[in-house]
């Protein structure tokens, strides 16, 4: 694999709107497997050739020419490559203060992390990206951004052509439960209140919030207030049971139990292990 390290160290990604971390190839190799893994940032892959298999949230998916897989920061995943028909794929990592609107905007998610693009001008302008950043002078550093910029509007052009049908008085619910969870997760919140702020039956407000989401909302508000309590565990020195109560839940038992089920292990061992992938 051709990996390239960050041109731009010495940023931190809240001062940022995107950050470059790394960018490369992965050339077709049978034995090719990567992970369990957990990072601190993002990273979008674009399969152009072959096949391979991606784990996420306890949930795998197969891969093929065409598509694009979204890895998120906080999340263990892994994947491999079918070694009778190995992919060839390029990838950049990123991180940012909007990085996390943008994938959202893009269609992506832990929930929903591979898109069925078929258009090979995503890896072309990947290719010329991992060209740019090989360079490493200011100007190439300023090419890169604007080709990660390219390839977020051409992600950008094909979910709004997809969904511009699909606009509906459900999805419009959904959106603004949505807004609503991730402006006051740090509080108190229930399907009821939900529903209610909406003028919707709790019923109804569940039912389409899991056909449009794939989760309900309970599992949706648990699994986003975890996000925050990774991102807690990794960049402060917080106890567990403050960034229980700083991410919203209502004590550290019920915070223990929630995390490992969302995250396969306990708090402690998220810092610990994160702690030594940086270290290594």
């Amino acid at each position: 694999m051709e990996i390239l390290h960050c041109l731009f160290e010495n940023l931190n990604p809240e001062n940022v709107d995107l950050n470059i971390i790394n960018c490369g190839i992965q050339y077709p190799n049978p034995s090719h497997k990567y992970g369990p893994i957990i990072r601190d940032h993002h990273i979008l892959q674009y399969v152009r050739l072959g096949r391979g298999f991606y784990e996420l949230n306890n949930k795998t998916y197969e891969l093929g020419p065409g598509d694009l897989f979204y890895i998120p920061a906080g999340f263990p995943n892994s994947y491999r490559s079918d070694p009778d028909d190995p992919y060839y794929y390029t990838w950049v990592g990123f991180n940012g203060a909007k990085a996390t609107k943008y994938i959202r905007l893009m269609g992506l998610s832990a929930e929903s992390p591979v898109i069925r693009l078929h258009d090979d001008s995503v890896h072309e302008l990947l290719l010329e990206l991992i060209s740019e950043f090989e360079k490493n002078t200011e100007t190439s550093k300023v090419c890169c951004m604007s080709t990660l910029y390219g390839v977020f509007a051409k992600l950008l052009k094909n979910v709004q052509s997809n969904n511009t049908a699909q606009i509906t008085p459900s999805s419009e619910y959904v959106q603004k439960a949505l807004a609503y969870i991730h402006q006051n997760f740090t509080t108190e919140i229930t399907v009821s209140q939900l529903s209610g702020l909406l003028s919707l039956n709790r019923t109804y407000f569940s039912g389409i919030f899991k056909k449009i989401m794939g989760i309900a909302p309970v599992e949706y508000l648990i699994q986003y207030r975890v996000k925050h309590a990774c991102r807690l565990l990794r960049s402060t020195s917080l106890s567990v049971a403050d960034i229980a109560t700083s991410v919203g839940f209502s004590g550290l038992v019920n915070f223990s139990i929630r995390f490992k089920q969302a995250m396969g292990c306990s708090p402690q061992a998220y810092r610990k292990e994160y702690a030594e992938i940086v270290k290594n």
